[in-house]
C-alpha cells in the first residue's frame, strides 16, 4: 500500500519491529504523501546511523543544533526497538547527548526541559536492529485502518455529521470510492 501511494519514489523498504522505514529519492514527496494516508500513525524525517553509543550521541547532537530555536526548552527522547542490540540503555544517550546539547547551545538560551510537558521541542530517536535513525521532523498522519482493507463505501454529506461520518468510515478501513453531495 505505501509503495503504490509513493508512486515510484521509493527506493527502499526495511521493517524494523514496528516501524517501516522507506529510503526515497523525494523525501519531501514521500513524507507529505504517507502523512496523508489513513493507517499510518505518524511519519518522521530522519537521518539513518550507526547504532553504537559515540555516533548516535553526535548524530542527536548535530540534529538538535539544525531544529533547536532560540529559548527553546528541549528533550531528547531515545526509543530502543526489543530487537536491538546495542550495550547502553536509552537514558544513558538521552542523558550525554542532552549535556552536549546544552553545553553548544548556552549561547541562544536554550536549556534542557526538565519533563516531556515542558519541552517545546522534543529529539526524537529509533534504535532498531540494523541502524539508529535520528528524527529531524515527526508529522502525525490521520492512523486508523488502511484504506480499502474492508471494501468500498456510498457517502452521501449533506451536513457537518454526514461529513464526521464519512471520515470515520475511511478511518475504519472503508474506501470512500463514491461521494454523494445532494443539494
Amino acid at each position: 500500500t505505501i509503495q503504490k501511494a509513493a508512486t515510484g519514489t521509493i527506493t527502499s523498504v526495511a521493517v524494523e519491529h514496528n516501524c517501516i522505514i522507506c529510503e526515497s529519492s523525494d523525501i519531501v514527496e514521500l513524507a507529505y504523501q504517507l502523512a496523508s494516508m489513513f493507517g499510518v500513525e505518524s511519519v518522521a524525517v530522519a537521518k539513518k546511523v550507526l547504532s553504537n553509543f559515540s555516533d548516535l550521541t553526535a548524530a542527536i547532537v548535530e540534529v538538535g543544533i539544525s531544529v533547536i530555536v532560540p529559548g527553546d526548552r528541549f528533550q531528547v527522547k531515545v526509543m530502543l526497538q526489543p530487537t536491538a542490540k546495542c550495550d547502553y540503555v536509552s537514558r544513558d544517550i538521552e542523558f550525554a547527548a542532552s549535556g552536549t546539547l546544552a553545553a553548544r547551545l548556552t549561547s541562544i538560551n536554550a536549556r534542557p526541559a526538565k519533563t516531556e510537558v515542558d519541552a517545546s521541542r522534543q529529539i526524537l530517536s529509533v534504535v532498531g536492529k540494523e541502524s539508529a535513525y535520528v528524527c529531524v521532523q515527526v508529522m502525525t498522519a490521520p492512523s486508523g485502518l488502511i484504506a480499502g482493507s474492508h471494501g468500498g463505501v456510498l457517502s452521501s454529506i449533506h451536513d457537518s455529521l454526514s461529513f464526521l461520518a464519512s471520515l470515520m468510515a475511511a478511518k475504519a478501513g472503508f474506501e470512500c470510492n463514491t461521494i454523494v453531495l445532494p443539494y
